[in-house]
């Protein structure tokens, strides 16, 4: 499989059918600041970076070395406490806080071993931080392109937001308008009303467990 067919595959776009954008609510941000722009794009630029070095280091890294530098680089990068929460609506105040922090915990565990699966070797691929602008409630879209060496570029933006004085991903958009966290959102929240919460957490677990690209 192609980098670029995985991309597709990784953010649940290669079923072929429509999926309706759901605009999440962002909380409000300060003002943006002059520099604001390229602070927003260093964390990416950072975790392509290291996305980059562990495809080309695969072999010799291993997934479970592939997991550890991944790891840092998008817990550096990606807001997941609130990426966690807003993945699953309404039903996140129902949680207490021993549910709430082993959900974080899954689904965290879960994003980077999608990424140490899917990301598992170099065949001449580039990733491009593009450019930066600034959006709604105080948060910027760093846009990216991904180039594989052997299909089409794959475009894959960022929204981004400070938090304790850092900026941090919020969301990702897959094509540019698909919203990842949208996607998880309608996933997780079926299941946690066909099924419960432990069923949903014991899914993202093994999830988080996988050495199968067809999985997650």
């Amino acid at each position: 499989m192609t980098l670029a067919a995985t991309l597709r595959r990784f953010w649940g776009l290669s079923l072929g059918f429509c999926l309706c954008v759901v605009l999440l609510r962002v909380p409000a941000a300060r003002a943006q600041e002059p520099g604001d722009l390229e602070a927003a794009q260093a964390p990416i630029r950072t975790l392509y970076g290291v996305l980059l070095d562990c495809m080309k280091n695969a072999d010799s890294l291993g997934l479970e070395g592939r997991r550890a530098r991944m790891g840092a680089a998008l817990e550096a990068a990606y807001d997941f406490d609130f990426m966690a929460r807003k993945a699953l609506g309404r039903h996140w105040k129902k949680l207490d806080e021993d549910q709430r922090q082993r959900w974080r915990d899954a689904f965290t565990r879960m994003t980077v071993n999608t990424y140490a699966v899917r990301f598992n070797g170099f065949s001449g691929e580039t990733l491009e931080v593009e450019s930066a602008e600034p959006s709604t409630r105080g948060t910027v879209v760093v846009r990216t392109r991904i180039h594989p060496a052997d299909d089409a570029p794959v475009t894959v933006n960022y929204r981004m937001r400070q938090r304790g004085g850092q900026w941090k991903a919020i969301d990702v958009y897959l094509k540019g308008t698909v919203s990842e966290l949208a996607l998880r959102r309608s996933e997780y929240t079926s299941a946690l009303e066909r099924d419960g919460f432990e069923a949903l957490l014991a899914s993202v677990l093994k999830k988080a467990e996988s050495t199968e690209v067809g999985e997650g």
